[in-house]
């Protein structure tokens, strides 16, 4: 496998490991950590060990392109067409403009899932749950603040 794709494959699959840790497990990971006392956790949660031949990197891999283990890889698809998000983006373009409802700048805006896509994959599609922002403050707000900066008036009760 290409190192690029192994990398790329495995960081999807941490991602979704530590999802369902929060989800069903109620474990949130933490700064100063190493991810892999996380990675090991949800592995003995789950009954599953790292065979000897194997390092854990490879294992997890293995384990999202896995269809025996549901968990990570098959339910790590998006539940929807990105071109359905476009149409959203739209119509919040028509409604607010096209600039950051953060910093106001105007360059490299982008559709933000307010509750994040990782933790609220049935919110994905609702419009209450959209805003747009630059792609810095995309990445600054990540997956760990529900920050919602749509102007108070057009919020939702």
């Amino acid at each position: 496998m290409i190192k690029s794709t192994f990398n790329i494959k495995l960081r999807h699959a941490r991602k979704q490991i530590f999802s369902i840790l929060l989800k069903q497990y109620g474990i949130k990971v933490q700064c100063g950590i190493k991810q892999n006392v996380y990675i090991k956790e949800f592995l003995s949660l789950n009954n599953l060990s790292v065979p000897s031949n194997k390092n854990l990197n490879d294992f997890i891999v293995d384990l999202f392109d896995s269809n025996d283990f549901e968990l990570i890889g098959t339910n790590y698809d998006r539940n929807y067409n990105p071109s359905a998000l476009k149409k959203f983006r739209f119509e919040l373009i028509k409604m607010y403009g096209e600039k950051c409802m953060c910093c106001n700048s105007t360059e490299n805006i982008s559709v933000d899932h307010i509750k994040p896509y990782s933790l609220y994959k049935e919110l994905s599609l609702d419009f209450n749950n959209l805003q747009l922002l630059c792609r810095s403050c995309n990445s600054k707000k990540s997956n760990r603040h529900f920050t919602d900066y749509r102007p108070l008036q057009t919020q939702p009760i």
